[in-house]
């Protein structure tokens, strides 16, 4: 891998900080292999830009690292555990591939850690209204991810 943690540990940093612009750039350098390891704190970049609700951040790994969206933390969690507390970000998750099936070491699937009643119903039945699919793609036009293009 040509890629260390130093580099991880730069993208966790800057999710962390807050810094969305700092980590797409950081995580737009770093190989595939390197976006699916997890920080010093055993934890996955892309969980905690779902955590700190990153969208942007999120799409850039997933851009760079599909695999990233099924990796699991030193907790046994997916992104999809992690994403499980914000229905956008569940959402995001499940388009990503995310496996709603997933244990982690404690047992528990994703939808056991939503904290809402209809983001666990969503994770079990890994199904949304069609309006919710509209949004995404809108989002993802809004971020640039589908720049060259018009409607």
């Amino acid at each position: 891998m040509s890629g260390n943690n130093k580099d991880v540990e730069d993208l966790f940093s800057a999710i962390v900080q807050g810094n969305s612009n700092n980590a797409k750039d950081i995580a737009s350098e770093m190989s595939k292999e390197d976006l699916t390891k997890t920080s010093s704190s055993g934890e996955l970049p892309i969980s905690k830009a779902s955590e700190k609700e990153q969208v942007d951040v999120v799409n850039e790994i997933i851009n760079q690292s599909p695999t990233s969206a099924i990796g699991q933390d030193s907790k046994g969690e997916t992104f999809l555990h992690n994403a499980s507390n914000s229905e956008r970000s569940t959402r995001q998750a499940i388009l990503a591939g995310a496996d709603a099936n997933k244990v982690d070491k404690s047992g528990k699937k994703p939808q056991d850690h939503a904290k809402d009643p209809e983001t666990a119903k969503i994770i079990a039945s890994k199904s949304f209204a069609p309006k919710s699919w509209v949004e995404i793609v809108s989002d993802r036009k809004n971020e640039g991810k589908d720049s060259g293009r018009t409607n």
